[in-house]
This record gives structure tokens, sequence and C-alpha cells, in this order.
């Protein structure tokens, strides 16, 4: 997989710098634009997170685990959702409604 580019001089970004991008936007570091998620990357990333959820609640009907457990297992699979997240990012010039 390959990691998203700046939209300006299509430097692709470091993966840290990508993990770093819940805060909505990040400025390249070789042109200096500023570059914010797509509407259709943002779409993308609002699939996952019910996703995980009904993973997470099957697993935990299935096994059964105390309440260290389910914290455990709620933070593997929030590491494993943040770890992909960032191979599914585009990025624009201009900051896009949802709607």
């Amino acid at each position: 997989m390959k990691l998203p580019a700046c939209w300006s001089c299509k430097k692709q970004f470091s993966y840290g710098k990508l993990l770093l991008l819940w805060v909505g936007s990040t400025v390249c570091p070789r042109c200096g634009e500023t570059n914010y998620l797509t509407a259709e990357s943002r779409k993308k990333g609002a699939w996952y997170t019910p996703i995980l959820i009904i993973i997470m609640v099957i697993g935990l009907n299935m096994f059964d685990i105390g309440f260290p457990g389910i914290i455990l297992y709620g933070l593997f699979f929030l590491l494993i959702g943040l770890s992909f997240s960032p191979f599914t990012f585009h990025f624009t010039d201009k900051q896009e409604p949802l709607f």
C-alpha cells in the first residue's frame, strides 16, 4: 500500500506525520501548502468506526473476559484502526463539505 502525497508538490508524507492528522489538516514539509482530507476520505474513515465496534462486540460475546480484558481488547482494535487509516487518506487544497 502507498501513503498519500501532497496535493501540490506530490511529496509523499511520512507515516508518523499522517498518524497525527486527526486534527483535520497537515502542512507539507517541502512546499508549505496546507493539505485537507477530501470528503471521500473522511466518509471512508467514518465507516471504520462502526465496523470495528461490531467486530469488538462479536468478539466480546464469544469470550468470557473480565473488565481488564475488555479494555485491552478495545485498545487492540483502536490501534489496528489507527495504524491502517493513513493508507485511506487523499488530500485536496481546500476543506470540502461532507454533503
